[in-house]
């Protein structure tokens, strides 16, 4: 089973847009201390302005 830093760089992996500039994972599995039932929290920040309520 793949623990949640594994799972967090396959998944940024997987996103290939050209407007991607960086993916930032933060919080507890980025420190290393996630355990479980921890969430995995990622900024993906863009060059493609998009209001949020667009996406939602």
């Amino acid at each position: 089973m793949m623990n949640r830093l594994e799972l967090a760089r396959k998944f940024s992996e997987s996103l290939n847009y050209p407007e991607i500039e960086k993916i930032i994972l933060f919080g507890s599995v980025a420190r290393g201390d996630d355990r479980e039932g921890s969430d995995i929290d990622i900024i993906i920040i863009s060059t493609k302005k998009t209001e949020i309520k667009d996406k939602v």
